[in-house]
């Protein structure tokens, strides 16, 4: 122990005596391990890490899926068969999200709350905060009217006064009793947005889809539950006709939220073990130099009866001592790269909310620093151990006994180090370029100067939804008066998300081919919309006021449903069976109609700028209302005064109808590059350090070797070769070194690319232009850091060098 003190102290001395060769290796491993603690504790928080609050191991979500999607809801009729059946779980229990109006203050408010049936909480093994949750029964035609609050909810509302309990809380024109607050923690699907729970009536979403929630029983694996569940899709598939095609989905409760980032997550972590490979190269390479710098100090500790193991140990307390500072630095660089994460928030990567460092983080961090500084140390080991330091007093100036061992060593680093470095700049290189074409990229409408918002009417009692109509017209004619108002539409839903409504489509007077269901997405707008969003007519007309509720009954379709279905005459004058919505869009209450198409317009990208051939066909809202609708408001000027009167504009309408989702369409569209922005920036971010590593590397390796040749140039100038001709030696002697990591980079990446051909738009993984400019730009990099070692090679004095020992 005192051994060990002793040696910490002379290692603390040492360290101070050279700060610069100190500061170089606690930064650059400070960047590589708190790059990695930052990436683990987004991988854990995210894969690995529970949901807060509650035992969720043993929970899944079953989905049905068919031969074109794994995650569908299921009918509540099949959710009560599996209950009823299954015996791999303890229970199973119901849910789904549903809107609805909020009264009681001055302005109604639209909430998205969640139907759960009563045994929701005691599968999650969930306890109330203040009253209880729902009881057996609750469930039932008149027993309903009671309502869970979330915890958050709860404090913003009632300022988390205990007594909410019994008080009435009006819900879509009805009371439901306040029975309970939901545990602080309680977040189930990872959802932080669920104000009210209420119970699940499944008689009165007949048709509708549900997810449903199990817990597997103790000692029945996921394996054996899915086998189950596939028995039991059999025997309904075989009883039941609507079944055809289902079978049942078992998916644990975390991997329904992650599935989507995992990729992204382990692309992340890829980079960052490549930056901190980079990062040990040079480190190790600083390491050796310092060995080699050392041989007299040790050959001396030798000659004075010191033996290996002392010199080994001094070696390793040093490395280590040297990691825990970069340890400490890269922890303070996790906190600030957590910081910005919060800041960049990309939607791809859920959970964000509860990244932060733990208590797991610092020490795998503090790991992860102390087995990088050894990895490091292992290189300057090796030398002490093999090299016979006992001539080192009489080799002292030349320092090359194992000159040539430490050569290999770092040519191999740095060549390496190139290789990791051209990986990720070429990555960040295509990010780039998609991220470029994205923001480029015809959205088939223009989101500048248009604000959307939703509306949300109280349900309706007329099936023909005329008030519902009146109330529109009104609130566009108001609008369309504004100030600077250009013109105003509704739809069922915007390019960027809404009500999506996919329908069977039949053409009339012909036949679908053999096994193949004609299908597309339903879009119900107003004459005004395709003018508002500037979404091209290419043949036919759009919407007109004469398209009445009670004319003719027409449609439009977009490119790509032309293109399927007509692809051998004109679609316009074609007629289509398309189904009524129910103005309060009921399951089951649609009304199949034939209706002639008029246009044909242009493709619309939604939810994402890589959308293609998603067929669509347009309704008028006067021949169909609904009482959920967007509206798109075009602007001549500036957004800003219009967000603050809309909301009053529509309130001297009608009060009962809550305005939301009051939001400029540019920064919705936003959404449709936010993966690749985030990954662009990160990926430029390790690109960029990457690059300077390898520069610092190169720089450093071309010095160390400039300094062993010295003796060899001194011979080469006397016998004549002049300055330039030394220069470009060393030059060229980098250039080697550069087209050997670049050859190894390109062959590295071939192995590795298809991960990022997700990400890419508009450009391929493999893009030839791309990789040259990446070499060209190593090249030129590597090159840039020999000229000072270079230069410094040609000033050489010939006689001097001769006598350099």
């Amino acid at each position: 122990m005192q051994a060990l003190f002793r040696e910490t102290r002379f290692a603390l001395r040492r360290l101070r005596l050279h700060p610069g060769y100190t500061a170089s290796v606690v930064l650059t491993l400070a960047l590589g391990v708190g790059l990695n603690g930052l990436i683990f504790s987004l991988v854990y928080a995210v894969l690995f890490r529970p949901l807060p609050g509650y035992d969720t191991r043993h929970i899944v979500i079953i989905f049905q899926k068919n031969s074109e999607a794994d995650n569908l809801s299921a009918e509540p009729e099949v959710v009560k068969i599996w209950r009823s059946t299954a015996q791999s779980f303890e229970r199973i229990e119901a849910g789904l999200s549903q809107p609805v109006i909020l009264t009681g203050s001055d302005l109604p408010e639209m909430l998205t709350v969640t139907c759960v049936s009563p045994g929701y909480f005691a599968l999650y093994r969930a306890q109330a905060a203040v009253g209880r949750t729902f009881v057996d029964g609750e469930d039932e035609p008149g027993r309903n009217y009671v309502a869970v609050l979330d915890y958050d909810f709860w404090q913003q509302r009632f300022a988390g006064d205990p007594q909410v309990v019994g008080k009435a809380i009006t819900l879509n024109s009805q009371n439901y009793t306040i029975v309970g607050v939901a545990a602080q923690d309680f977040h189930p699907l990872g959802r932080r947005q669920v104000p009210i729970y209420l119970p699940l009536v499944m008689s009165d979403f007949s048709g509708a889809g549900v997810w449903a929630a199990a817990r597997l029983k103790p000692g029945v694996s996921l394996p054996a539950a899915r086998a189950e569940m596939d028995i039991i899709s059999a025997r309904l598939q075989a009883s039941l006709p609507q079944m055809k095609g289902l079978s049942a989905n078992v998916v644990p409760v975390l991997e329904t939220w992650i599935a989507q980032a995992r990729a992204v997550l382990l692309i992340l972590a890829a980079c960052v073990v490549l930056v901190l490979l980079i990062a040990c190269a040079n480190v190790t390479n600083l390491m050796l130099v310092r060995t080699i710098n050392r041989q007299k100090e040790f050959a001396v500790k030798v000659a004075l009866g010191a033996g290996r193991g002392q010199l080994v140990r001094q070696v390793i307390v040093e490395s280590v001592m040297l990691a825990c500072l970069g340890g400490v630095i890269g922890l303070l660089l996790a906190a600030l790269g957590i910081k910005l994460l919060s800041v960049i928030n990309p939607s791809s990567i859920p959970r964000l909310d509860e990244l932060h460092l733990d208590v797991s983080v610092v020490v795998i961090t503090f790991l992860i620093a102390i087995g990088t500084g050894l990895l490091c140390s292992l290189g300057p080991l090796v030398t002490i151990l093999k090299q016979d330091l006992r001539t080192g007093l009489q080799q002292e100036g030349r320092g090359v006994a194992s000159g040539r061992v430490q050569m290999i060593t770092r040519r191999v680093l740095i060549v390496s180090e190139l290789a990791l470095t051209y990986i990720l700049v070429l990555a960040a290189i295509l990010l780039v370029q998609s991220f470029r074409l994205m923001t480029r990229a015809d959205l088939g409408f223009d989101p500048k100067n248009v604000l959307t918002l939703r509306l949300d009417s109280p349900e309706t009692k007329d099936p023909e939804g005329r008030e519902l109509l009146t109330f529109y017209l009104a609130v566009q004619d108001r609008l369309k008066h504004l100030p600077g108002v250009e013109s105003a539409g509704y739809a069922l839903s915007l390019p960027t998300g809404g009500i999506m409504a996919g329908m069977r489509v039949d053409i009339v007077g012909r036949e679908p081919a053999k096994g193949i269901e004609r299908s597309a997405v339903l879009r119900i707008i107003s004459p005004d919309y395709l003018q508002t969003l500037r979404i091209p007519v290419r043949e036919g007309r759009g919407f007109t006021e004469e398209d009445a509720a009670g004319a003719q009954q027409v449609a439009i379709i977009n490119e790509s449903l032309a293109r399927r279905y007509f692809s051998d005459r004109s679609p316009i004058g074609q007629e289509l069976i398309v189904s009524k919505l129910d103005p309060n869009m009921r399951e089951g209450s649609d009304v199949s109609i034939k209706r002639r198409i008029v246009g044909i317009v242009g493709d619309v990208k939604q939810n994402s700028v890589t959308d293609h051939g998603i067929t669509e066909i347009y309704l008028p809202l006067s021949q169909n209302p609904i009482r959920s609708m967007y509206m798109a408001i075009r602007s001549k000027q500036g957004l800003n005064a219009l967000e603050n009167t809309v909301a009053g504009e529509i309130a001297t309408q009608r009060r009962d109808v809550p305005v939301s989702e009051i939001i400029p369409m540019e920064q919705l569209t936003r959404n449709f590059t936010d993966s690749t922005r985030a990954g662009m920036m990160l990926f430029s971010f390790f690109g960029i350090l990457a690059l300077s590593l390898s520069t610092i590397g190169v720089y450093g390796l071309i010095a160390y070797i400039n300094t062993l040749r010295t003796r060899e140039i001194g011979i080469r100038m006397a016998l004549g070769a002049g300055k330039g001709r030394i220069f470009l030696m060393i030059c060229r002697q980098a250039l080697w070194f550069a087209l050997i990591g670049v050859v190894l980079g390109v062959v590295a990446y071939f192995t590795c690319y298809r991960l990022l051909k997700t990400f890419l738009f508009g450009v391929t993984a493999t893009n030839p232009a791309s990789m040259l400019i990446v070499a060209f730009l190593l090249l030129g990099v590597v090159l840039l850091a020999s000229l000072i070692p270079a230069l410094r090679a040609a000033k050489i004095e010939p006689a001097m060098a001769l006598r350099y020992e």
